[in-house]
């Protein structure tokens, strides 16, 4: 893996430390065993991994897998990768959120985007903390939030090894958040 591209995402994440630790490094993990799991191409993914939320870590929200892939591909241009590699990379980034504008055609697109949704299954307490402290939404509103949240990654998930992982980790979110009277 590039030491330089984690250097660039390590220092944007200095005020993000919790997207760094609890969502790309699991994503890059996740990247890794699938990669070898489905003989995917690892540098590709490894690549897409650590720079797939990199328009977040600026604070875009909104269209950010359009504006990090435009980024990730400056930066690996200027790092000096392969038309072929940084073409792919970009596609990784482009298509690992839930805009249907750009499906996932590629088995590295397709590793890359399992991997980012199978990371908010580890996160369960993270996002418990954005829904109740970042987006303050009281217990209802948080408890739909995360049901809606965990759901569309749940449907995000193509592989099967991915989903083998994610389905119980889902059933015991559900009944955490099982609505109580």
């Amino acid at each position: 893996m590039d030491k330089e591209v984690i250097k660039i995402i390590e220092e944007l994440s200095k005020d993000h430390p919790d997207i760094l630790n609890y969502h790309i490094k699991i994503v890059a993990k996740y990247c890794k065993q699938f990669a070898k799991i489905y003989k995917a191409n690892l540098e590709v993914v490894e690549l897409a991994a650590w720079l797939h939320d990199i328009a977040k870590l600026r604070g875009m929200r909104e269209g950010h897998h359009i504006a990090g892939a435009e980024e990730s591909e400056q930066i690996l241009r200027k790092l000096g990768y392969s038309e072929d590699i940084i073409k792919q990379v970009k596609e990784c980034v482009l298509c690992h959120s839930s805009d249907e504008k750009y499906p996932r055609v590629t088995l590295e697109a397709n590793v890359v985007a399992n991997a980012d949704s199978l990371a908010h299954f580890d996160n369960f307490i993270g996002l418990c903390q954005a829904a109740f402290c970042g987006r303050k939404l009281g217990r209802e509103e948080a408890r739909q939030w995360l049901l809606g949240k965990f759901e569309r990654s749940w449907k995000k998930l193509t592989l099967p090894e991915a989903q083998k992982i994610v389905k119980p980790k889902l059933e015991m979110i559900k009944e955490i958040l099982k609505e109580t009277k």
